[in-house]
């Protein structure tokens, strides 16, 4: 399952956003995170947007798309790791410097 903030920077830089993204581009218009214009569906159907004219991502959107991609990264398993073992290296040198200069 693919989560909601790969969805968003995917739907972000895409050039031409397709039918069954049309919802999440919406969001997006609607959080002023891309520029383009839609005509909500009245039939009452699942889907809530109609017609979509998606002009692409903006300065704000740029910026929640670098913040997303960083909270991405900070949940990944490589970057728990990286962490853990700076944090395990720095104890082990302060262990080191301790023992070394009594």
């Amino acid at each position: 399952m693919k989560s909601w903030k790969s969805e968003y920077l995917r739907i972000l830089f895409l050039p031409k956003i397709d039918e069954e993204d049309f919802n999440l581009a919406k969001e997006l218009i609607d959080e002023g995170y891309a520029n383009g214009s839609y005509i909500p569906d009245k039939s009452g159907k699942d889907k809530l947007v109609y017609a979509l004219n998606w002009k692409g991502i903006n300065a704000k959107g740029r910026i929640f798309a670098d913040e997303l991609q960083l909270k991405i990264k900070k949940e990944s398993f490589s970057y728990k790791v990286t962490q853990l073992c700076i944090w395990l290296g720095g104890l082990f040198i302060g262990y080191l410097v301790k023992t070394l200069s009594c």
